[in-house]
């Protein structure tokens, strides 16, 4: 029966340990949620992707659908899309295509069924991605694992915000410009010889009607 007189002081040595256990969740709560904020930093765009440009324009291609003039250019300067991404996208297997369109007709076009694709210089063609495919890429290439849900949200909304909107028709004479990603091999991100398919521009057009324009 003297044993009975232990279990009083059992529980006395564990007291001390709990700001420590305190301590540590806290730590690691703050790794997850500091460390693990926004996967990438990526910069606010601005309202012209060219003007923000800090290397010049090169290789610009240009053609004409219908009233629809596009000017396409696919991005490789490594500098500027990490500046402005925080990651490599042609490393990753993102190749980003600046797309302006204008509208030189006297009616709005509809651009919701707008078609874009690269063929490759063996002919292979690839399908434009949308942004969220295209962000997922980046985080799998990257091996992101830790991330806040907010953190995540806002850099997918940052990076989306630099794609061409295709939801709202384009009026008469109005112009807008944005970035179409299409997920392919590295070596055909970082290579020139890429040709690229427009079709649909108008929801009037013929699916036939296709405009191609050379990209180096």
């Amino acid at each position: 029966m003297r044993f009975a007189k232990v279990q009083f002081r059992v529980s006395k040595p564990l007291r001390p340990l709990r700001p420590l256990a305190f301590i540590s969740v806290s730590l690691i709560t703050l790794v997850i949620t500091g460390c693990g904020g926004k996967p990438f930093e990526i910069r606010e765009r601005p309202f012209k992707i060219k003007e923000g440009r800090e290397a010049p324009l090169v290789n610009i291609a240009r053609a004409k659908s219908d009233q629809i003039e596009i000017e396409a250019e696919a991005i490789r300067d490594e500098d500027y899309l990490y500046e402005t991404f925080n990651a490599n996208l042609l490393l990753a297997g993102v190749l980003p295509i600046r797309l302006e369109l204008v509208n030189q007709g006297g009616e709005p076009v509809d651009l919701s069924k707008a078609q874009f694709e690269i063929k490759a210089a063996d002919g292979r063609p690839y399908k434009m991605a949308d942004a969220k495919k295209a962000f997922k890429r980046l985080i799998s290439y990257y091996e992101i694992s830790t991330y806040s849900k907010s953190g995540y949200k806002d850099s997918q909304e940052d990076f989306a915000s630099y794609s061409l909107d295709l939801s709202k028709p384009l009026g008469a004479g109005e112009s807008r410009e944005g970035l179409v990603f299409f997920i392919v091999p590295d070596a055909i991100a970082q290579t020139t010889g890429v040709t690229m398919v427009a079709s649909r521009l108008d929801r009037k057009q013929a699916k036939s009607a296709t405009v191609e324009l050379r990209l180096n």
